[in-house]
């Protein structure tokens, strides 16, 4: 790229990327995909109406133009994307847009990953060991755009580039002050995504088929290695993180350490199991003793004429009592029964004309029976 940096600006700086999968009906749509593309569309869209694509529209190596992009602009260009123009050329003018990007993430993978993605050996900076890429996924109709989806599809146009805007573009120099490569610094935005001939960005080239294969029969994990052995493995390293654990690169070790790991699993399931069970017991006996106190503070707040002596009064004095702690509980209980003990020392307690005329069920037990 030529020019200086607000020639560029204008430009759009342009960046060039690349597909990373060519199967032969684009990329399968997840529930959660296209939920995300009909979040943009204002009728809805069926999956089948639809061509989708997923895209390396950028990474932190050094390009052709000895430039690159910070890790954290790549963040940026992720979360502005969505959204954003599908162009052809980043013709902003004369073409209006073949389709939409609707989703967008960084990823942090290996040299050899990106070896085996794009066929060259990213050009990382001193200290760097990882390549971050951008990846993307677009959208367009299939009714009026066979050609473009033929041609994508054949691995004719393969080439990607991204428009954006940065902070500013600033040099890294060497021990002897010399310029190494120029760095686009965040915070940025990113304006829209357009096939081109060929971009600044190394790795413009679609893969293989059967690297491709491979890439799309895990299309739903954040996994690009392109060989079986490493998507295990990557995915025994994901497990293990999500679990706190460390499973064997062997796959025939790591199924008896997951066997194992869920063993000790359902065997503390069942501990807590058990525990519950007995936990609730204790829940329901406290419940019920908490009941009976409730009722004993009732029925003394009766007896020392402290509430009204009407069934309302009582149901009020109750819930009074329920809110109360059970020691507090037990607490009060004891000085009331002191100070019925006080007031009624010959035990002769009555607290409603019912009780007086029929001695029967709702009698105070703290009146003696009479003897028959």
């Amino acid at each position: 790229m030529a020019g200086t940096f607000s020639e560029l600006k204008q430009q759009g700086l342009a960046k060039a990327a690349c597909f990373t999968k060519a199967a032969s009906s684009g990329v399968a749509l997840s529930p959660s995909d296209l939920e995300a593309v009909n979040g943009f569309a204002l009728s809805p869209l069926s999956a089948e109406s639809i061509y989708s694509r997923k895209v390396l529209l950028a990474h932190n190596a050094v390009d052709r133009d000895r430039e690159r992009f910070q890790e954290a602009l790549l963040d940026d260009f992720a979360a502005s994307l969505p959204g954003k123009s599908f162009l052809w050329a980043h013709n902003r003018r004369d073409y209006t847009p073949y389709g939409l990007w609707f989703k967008a993430e960084t990823e942090a993978i290996t040299r050899e990953r990106f070896v085996e993605l794009t066929g060259e050996d990213p050009r990382l900076p001193e200290g760097t060991s990882t390549v971050k890429v951008l990846w993307a996924w677009f959208y367009v109709v299939k009714n009026g755009n066979g050609p473009l989806i033929e041609n994508v599809e054949a691995g004719i146009l393969r080439h990607f580039s991204i428009g954006f805007d940065a902070k500013d573009l600033v040099p890294v120099r060497g021990k002897f002050d010399e310029v190494l490569f120029w760095e686009y610094l965040g915070p940025g935005e990113a304006l829209e995504g357009s096939l081109v001939w060929l971009g600044a960005q190394n790795g413009a080239t679609a893969q293989k088929a059967y690297k491709d294969k491979l890439i799309n029969d895990h299309s739903n994990h954040n996994d690009y290695s392109g060989t079986k052995e490493n998507t295990m493995k990557d995915f025994l390293k994901k497990l293990g993180a999500a679990l706190g654990k460390t499973f064997s690169d062997s796959v025939d070790t790591a199924v008896t350490e997951i066997q194992t790991m869920i063993t000790e699993k359902g065997a503390e399931i069942d501990r807590l199991t058990k525990r519950n069970g007995e936990l609730s017991a204790d829940a329901e006996l406290g419940k019920k003793y908490k009941g009976k106190l409730t009722d004993d503070f009732t029925r003394l707040k009766g007896v020392l004429g402290e509430r009204e002596d009407t069934p309302e009064a009582a149901t009020s004095m109750k819930r009074y009592a329920e809110g109360m702690p059970v020691d507090f509980l037990e607490t009060e209980i004891k000085h009331l029964e002191k100070r019925v003990t006080e007031k009624h020392p010959d035990g002769q307690v009555k607290t409603s004309d019912e009780d007086k005329r029929t001695g029967g069920e709702n009698d105070n037990p703290l009146i003696p029976k009479a003897e028959k």
